[in-house]
């Protein structure tokens, strides 16, 4: 399967998140993929908004995991990774990542991945790609399965 979307703002990346929430069931591992400053945060900001996260979320770039409490009582937390300092592969051998991925199926929390693209293989999961456009205030957001 493969969706393409345009976002122009936040307040649709806020849509699209919430889209994307109300379709988690639990056990999800969402695998974000694309460049610097396409919007892979700001989906996981609106992700976690929708799934009633009350605390500030932003990139985990020096702590990696960053775990967040929702108010689902089927979701009960966000796990948060950033893989943007590691360096092509070292996903695939880092502690904290592996333990984290390994835990992304249990059916109380939802997994998201910045940076997937840091594996070697990527895990099973849904994969979605966030792009510039060549209008510098849109992004295409493309639903890779």
């Amino acid at each position: 399967m493969s969706v393409d979307r345009i976002m122009a703002n936040v307040p649709e990346m806020d849509i699209y998140a919430a889209e994307v929430a109300a379709k988690l069931q639990g056990g999800e591992l969402l695998l974000l993929i694309g460049e610097l400053g396409a919007g892979k945060t700001t989906f996981v900001q609106g992700l976690a908004k929708a799934l009633g996260v009350s605390n500030a979320v932003t990139s985990p770039t020096f702590t990696i995991v960053s775990e967040y409490v929702t108010d689902r009582s089927d979701i009960v937390k966000l796990v948060h990774l950033d893989l943007y300092r590691l360096e092509s592969g070292q996903a695939d051998t880092d502690v904290a990542v592996q333990e984290a991925i390994q835990q992304a199926t249990q059916p109380d929390r939802a997994t998201v991945v910045e940076w997937a693209d840091r594996f070697t293989k990527l895990p099973e999961g849904h994969s979605i790609r966030f792009s510039h456009t060549k209008d510098p205030t849109t992004r295409t957001i493309e639903e890779l399965d």
